[in-house]
């Protein structure tokens, strides 16, 4: 086996530079990457050693996952092959997600229900893979990704198509090892036992193992070791499932049929069976207890935190309505019950016509003076609420994660939203930068006034070196539309010695509609001090088409600190640049002296 990692730097197809690795498995290891010709990170998979059954079967298989164009699977954008013969895929980079592993890990066994609407689309995916004849043969929560953002409903991923079948012979080397593609206790009885030509009902077999799992909290079949739980699979009854609806039980045993003959035939029946079970069940109002979907063991609950639901998204963030609309609901129940009781003496006082020949008076109904004018508008507490000051003490400290104590402990203290503004800061003093930002854009949304808070401004600024600070942008932006000084303050970044720093801070800019010219200028002004050559001829591409003549003199510094050998990848981008600045210098100078000449 080879299995050599090339460095941090290396240059796959003269296009994609490798930055670093982000992971790795039994075939392959993951780098994050940049395509130089595109500016963006891409994903980059290499295999560990060359395939035996060729490079064009490598790259039809690669062509055919192209072609794949349902939303939960991750995009292939390109591939190639190295010098000593490793192929390697270049694929959509997902880092803004979590694993259905750490989910479950988080939320507990869900209902059968839950379960189901969470994994239509993965279900889906796989029902255009084997239409297209893709079998995955690594299904495992690991390899299913839960994709969130602000602002944008979460979606779920499948990731690691194909992998493990474009190899036979390397794979039943493997095997015979003691290697496995594929991890064991998701295998089906035919793949454990090494039948290379497991097919769609192998991928069925999966789901009902992760979906058993999603429910009951543990795998149906798992031994102390590798062996034990390959027996368990080939030779043990597929445990059955109590306490939940008939459907999902019935469904979850059919995918787990020890011959392949007898489950559904691929993932697109067994989607049609599950699309009915993520349905809710309709209850009639004084009909008895509705079907139970309760798992069999008690569900956890954790921390607030975005949770997903299949297909819709609900962040549990303690939203409180503002003062207003707490009066505007008050005053609409108050009519409501108004209307309700004029209607109750209007109906009673014919009912009781009906049985007694003595009058019914209807007592009147007050009503407010015509005189009385428009409520009071009460104005929230600030957000850097005095009453909380104890516990914003601890953002100065170093732990962060005592406010949460703190104000669990005094639930009566300060305005909800300023609360919620602390648990925002906290959860990015703690590095969680995806939910600190959810919880402070659920803020922002009700107080627009958190576009000046400093100490927010601070916090996001510095979760942009996060490694997840992407999720920061967004909300950067929407404030920084308000927020003049903290524009500013990202146009500043956008020159950052940190490549990740600026390259995120120009993005909020852009999504700002701030001063995307300077911003853009110190962004790859700062880009031409790289070593990478490809991201220094990006810079000078971008410098010209901005068309600022300040840029004149850090291209010519690039170009002398460099060399003609360092600048190869150029072919002509350093004197494009300079002769379209130059003349753009000489047009401004002009139109200089003539608006002198007109004003003299």
């Amino acid at each position: 086996m080879i299995n050599e990692t090339p460095p941090p730097g290396t240059l796959l197809g003269q296009r994609y530079r490798l930055l670093d690795s982000i992971g790795h498995g039994g075939m392959a290891r993951v780098f994050r990457a940049l395509d130089a010709e595109l500016d963006r990170e891409v994903a980059v998979k290499l295999l560990r050693e060359p395939l035996e059954s060729g490079v064009a079967r490598f790259e039809r298989e690669a062509k055919l996952m192209a072609r794949l164009r349902h939303p939960a699977i991750v995009k292939v954008h390109g591939f190639g092959v190295i010098d000593d013969g490793r192929p390697y895929l270049v694929l959509e980079l997902i880092d803004d997600a979590i694993t259905l592993t750490d989910f479950l890990a988080d939320e507990g066994p869900l209902t059968a229900r839950h379960a189901a609407r969470l994994m239509l689309p993965i279900v889906g995916a796989l029902a255009e893979a084997h239409q297209n004849g893709i079998v995955h043969r690594d299904l495992k929560p690991d390899n299913i990704l839960i994709q969130r953002a602000p602002g944008v409903e979460a979606q779920l991923r499948l990731i690691d198509f194909g992998i493990a079948a474009w190899d036979g012979p390397a794979a039943q080397r493997l095997t015979r090892t003691g290697e496995l593609f594929g991890t064991p206790a998701y295998m089906s009885p035919e793949h454990s036992m090494g039948t290379i030509s497991a097919g769609p009902p192998s991928d069925v077999w999966a789901m009902g193992c992760i979906l058993y799992e999603m429910v009951v909290g543990r795998v149906p079949f798992a031994g102390p070791n590798v062996p034990s739980t390959l027996f368990k699979i080939a030779n043990e009854p597929t445990p059955e499932l109590t306490g939940f609806p008939s459907d999902f039980a019935e469904l979850i045993g059919d995918c787990l049929q020890k011959p392949a003959s007898r489950r559904p035939a691929d993932a697109a029946r067994l989607l049609e069976r599950l699309e009915p079970v993520a349905r809710p069940v309709p209850h009639v109002i004084g009909a008895s207890d509705p079907p139970s979907d309760a798992p069999t063991t008690p569900t956890r609950r954790p921390a607030p935190r975005p949770t997903i639901d299949g297909t819709e998204t609900t962040l549990h963030l303690g939203a409180i309505p503002s003062p207003a609309d707490e009066r505007r609901r008050r005053v609409a129940s108050a009519g409501v019950g108004l209307v309700a009781g004029i209607a109750l003496g209007f109906v009673g006082a014919l009912w009781l016509g009906d049985r007694s020949a003595e009058p019914v008076e209807v007592p009147p109904v007050a009503t407010a003076p015509a005189d009385v004018g428009p409520p009071i508008e009460v104005a929230a507490p600030p957000l850097d609420d005095p009453r909380l000051a104890e516990a914003e003490a601890f953002l100065d400290g170093d732990d962060p994660g005592q406010i949460g104590t703190w104000l669990d402990r005094h639930p009566d203290v300060g305005h909800p939203d300023a609360r919620d503004r602390l648990r925002g800061l906290a959860r990015l003093a703690a590095g969680e930068v995806e939910a600190g930002v959810a919880l402070l854009q659920a803020v922002s949304s009700r107080r627009p006034e958190l576009a000046h808070d400093a100490r927010t401004a601070d916090a996001l600024i510095a979760a942009l070196e996060a490694r997840d600070g992407e999720d920061a942008v967004p909300l950067l932006a929407r404030l920084a539309r308000r927020d003049v000084p903290l524009a500013t303050r990202l146009v500043e970044l956008a020159g950052s010695d940190r490549y990740r720093t600026r390259k995120r801070a120009y993005r909020a800019v852009d999504a700002a509609d701030g001063d995307v010219a300077l911003a853009g200028h110190r962004y790859y002004v700062r880009n031409l001090r790289v070593e990478d050559c490809d991201i220094r001829r990006n810079a000078v591409d971008r410098l010209r088409e901005l068309g600022d003549p300040a840029a004149i003199t850090p291209i010519r510094q690039m170009e002398s600190r460099a060399g003609f050998f360092g600048n190869m990848c150029m072919d002509g981008a350093i004197e494009r640049a300079l002769g379209s600045l130059r003349r753009r210098r000489a047009e401004l100078q002009r139109l200089e002296v003539e608006q002198a000449s007109e004003g003299g």
